[in-house]
């Protein structure tokens, strides 16, 4: 199996936020994201990274520019933003370093990063000591408030996170690693970045995922040495179809995936060296800082940043022009990968699923991909390449499809 499986040690916590909420959470957010750029200026600063010199050449060159603020984004060290109306003056406390407390001895020199928005929702994921340093106040004041289509909800489990990395374009290369650990009872988080797939898998199952993955097949490189007693034993699943079970379950709970033509994204990541993935996230800060977190729609339906190691930063944005330029990702030099192919998101509620419902997000994906009409138009190749990303939330689940795909997906879940 020409597949590489990197299993990351660094205990992940994951955050679910009401829209109507986010508002107790944006300062958190922003600080998390500054937080995050610093650690990248204080990597940047203790080596000489030749990359970086490069990058810094060619933004000066190009002189990118943003649409909220026509200047050049701001230097780590300034921590300035884009002025914030008057409803979020009280934003301006995470413009100075005193703001963002120290790291202690619990905190990881490159933490992961993944925020994003849905319609419904916004979920965090990095580790358990970013949460308790940036968002404890308001998950204690998020109970305080009037209910709303759902609660805010930390996970109490711990979660690790694996990057597959495969050699050339393979579909199903996340269901071939997901559905048996679907199958084997264990709870997964999928995310898609423009260089890698995500997978995060609860830290109190990594000795049986281990197991999985080595009698898959899969090359498991991980930090720490293989826990003591892991074969590479075939592991024996007892399943059911998994798309056949979810789809059974989706009817029974009276849930339809939803697909939204209207909301057409591109997946794109940030180009190479720390100097431009710092002026990324603060990129992404300053698009959170500019709207008003209490009003319905001022921001995005779909937007995320994903930081897994180093500088590899990736983006879900919207496809507009004229919206990523409002939102000041107008630059492209400073982003990788094509601004025309378009992706479609379909998403699952999960909120009216049993708690401890599994493989979710994976059933749908074998529903289309192993679907006739999939097939049969992939086998005639008159539309192009078939590929999926994923985006799993606290609370929802989402598929995104190419957007010539469509129709013949559409029909699919009719």
């Amino acid at each position: 199996m020409n597949a590489q499986v990197q299993l990351y040690d660094t205990p992940l916590s994951i955050l679910s936020i009401p829209r109507e909420k986010y508002w107790l959470f944006s300062l958190g957010v922003l600080q998390l994201l500054h937080y995050v750029a610093d650690k990248l200026g204080d990597a940047d600063n203790a080596q000489d990274d030749s990359t970086d010199s490069e990058s810094e050449g060619e933004d000066e060159e190009e002189g990118y520019q943003s649409d909220a603020t026509s200047n050049s984004v701001p230097s780590i060290n300034s921590h300035s933003r884009a002025s914030t109306p008057a409803y979020t003056t009280d934003l301006s406390a995470c413009n100075s370093k005193d703001s963002i407390p120290e790291p202690d001895h619990t905190e990881i020199e490159d933490p992961f990063l993944h925020v994003a928005f849905t319609p419904s929702e916004c979920t965090i994921i990095c580790s358990a000591a970013l949460i308790s340093k940036f968002f404890t106040q308001p998950l204690n004041t998020s109970v305080q408030e009037p209910a709303c289509s759902f609660d805010t909800k930390l996970f109490q489990e711990a979660y690790l996170a694996l990057q597959v990395v495969t050699d050339g374009l393979d579909n199903k290369r996340v269901l071939e690693l997901t559905e048996p650990l679907s199958d084997s009872d264990i709870s997964i988080f999928f995310l898609s970045t423009h260089f890698a797939d995500i997978i995060l898998i609860p830290e109190a199952s990594k000795a049986k995922v281990v197991q999985i993955l080595l009698s898959k097949g899969y090359d498991l490189v991980t930090s720490s040495p293989i826990p003591a007693g892991i074969k590479h034993e075939p592991v024996t699943v007892e399943s059911d179809d998994l798309a056949t079970k979810t789809f059974a379950l989706f009817a029974k709970h009276g849930i339809k995936p939803l697909v939204s033509p209207r909301a057409k994204l591109l997946l794109t990541g940030a180009r190479p060296g720390r100097q431009n993935a710092r002026e990324v996230i603060l990129l992404s800060a300053q698009a959170l800082a500019a709207h008003n977190p209490s009003v319905p729609n001022s921001f995005v339906e779909y937007f995320a940043i994903t930081k897994t190691t180093g500088s590899s930063i990736s983006l879900l944005l919207p496809k507009s022009s004229k919206v990523r330029h409002k939102l000041g990702f107008g630059g492209k030099n400073k982003f990788i990968g094509s601004d025309v192919d378009s992706i479609i998101p379909i998403s699952v509620d999960l909120t009216k699923l049993p708690i401890d419902s599994k493989g979710i997000v994976a059933g749908l994906a074998g529903r289309l991909l192993n679907s006739e009409a999939v097939e049969n138009a992939v086998f005639g190749g008159d539309i192009g390449v078939f590929e999926m990303n994923y985006l799993s939330m606290g609370l929802s689940g989402v598929v995104m499809i190419p957007e010539e795909w469509l129709k013949v997906v559409s029909s699919v879940l009719v």
